[in-house]
């Protein structure tokens, strides 16, 4: 063997040797994070040095959810999901159809009715206690003075004869009756209106068939053609209906507080719901506008901003019912100031 063979062989002794020593003598082994479970888990770790990171990857691994986040490992239950008729940005979803909204509502307010104009009571139109009739003009037949009947509309034509006002119990899904909920429908002109509440929370839905439809035999949810006999949410919610309702789901008159519930003669039929909750479901829908004010006129209803209201002298902020004298007594004259106060108020809101 020659000189520099043996000066190798005698290197990689030395070296094998030492490196043998070395394992030998590490009590520290390969440092890391030894639990599985973890974010920075090292499987070549041998020895864990306290450094395991159970947070920078965890979050939401639902891949449905708007906050969805593919590198989470763990779920830590912060998940958002979208709401009914909104995206993940809070925006409104494309155009739903009126069986969506009816479905919708119908998770609310449960089952929705058969409605029907056939079910309707016409509202009286006298003067002096004797039936009227009214010649026929663009918006029906009709008087805009409300001096021609004893008990006038609150808008449109004062005195109005054919229109008709309905009323349905709310549904369970056992088909058993459920007091919380009404359904009230209204028919003029050959349209059907209808409204759905619910007491206990306020909650509100808008319907209306579709122009020229059938108001004695439209379909109910789940029944063919319900998107052609109904208007889409998006078309009911471009009449503003929550302008007129703003203080209640449902607008009252000395017109239609003539007629009183046949299932109880003592109550309107229409219902009062005074300062309860109220508010509108579907996207479409803009939310009511609410006020802080607090005076006489808040103390017993939600402000009133609509100026329709004009047929007779209740100004543009009704007051509730009964309506004695309504055509008779200037209701104007009363809580000057605290009027003023909605009034000023209310031109700050926008209506267009």
């Amino acid at each position: 063997m020659n000189k520099t063979a043996v000066i190798l062989a005698v290197v990689l002794g030395v070296c094998l040797v030492s490196a043998l020593n070395s394992c030998k003598h590490d009590p520290i082994g390969i440092p890391g994070c030894t639990d599985a479970a973890a974010c920075n888990y090292n499987p070549q770790a041998t020895t864990d040095d306290g450094s395991c990171d159970f947070v920078s990857c965890s979050g939401c691994t639902d891949p449905t959810a708007c906050n969805y986040n593919p590198d989470s490992i763990s779920d830590d239950g912060s998940c958002i999901f979208e709401e009914f008729g909104y995206d993940c940005d809070g925006n409104v979803m494309g155009m739903r159809t009126a069986l969506d909204h009816a479905y919708e509502c119908e998770s609310v307010l449960g089952p929705l009715p058969r409605f029907s104009c056939a079910d309707a009571v016409e509202v009286p139109s006298t003067l002096n206690g004797i039936p009227q009739t009214y010649p026929i003009t663009e918006e029906g037949n009709g008087s805009s003075d409300p001096s021609d009947c004893d008990h006038p509309w609150a808008f449109g034509m004062a005195c109005q004869t054919g229109n008709k006002v309905g009323r349905y119990n709310g549904l369970n899904t056992d088909g058993s009756e459920n007091p919380d909920v009404v359904f009230m429908t209204f028919c003029r002109d050959g349209g059907l209106g209808v409204i759905g509440h619910k007491f206990s929370t306020g909650e509100t839905c808008f319907f209306s068939i579709v122009d020229e439809g059938n108001p004695i035999n439209s379909p109910i949810p789940g029944e063919k053609g319900y998107n052609d006999a109904w208007m889409s949410p998006s078309v009911v919610a471009a009449d503003k209906c929550q302008n007129c309702h703003m203080a209640s789901p449902f607008l009252h008159s000395p017109a239609v507080d003539q007629l009183m519930n046949p299932d109880n003669p003592t109550e309107l039929l229409v219902p009062l719901t005074g300062n309860n909750p109220y508010s509108v479901i579907g996207a479409e829908f803009p939310q009511l506008h609410t006020t802080s004010i607090q005076n006489s006129c808040t103390s017993c209803h939600r402000p009133q901003c609509t100026q329709h209201f004009e047929n007779y002298p209740l100004d543009e902020l009704t007051m509730p019912p009964p309506f004695q004298n309504a055509t008779d007594f200037d209701h104007s004259t009363i809580s000057i100031a605290d009027r003023q106060a909605i009034r000023d108020w209310c031109n700050t809101l926008d209506f267009n």
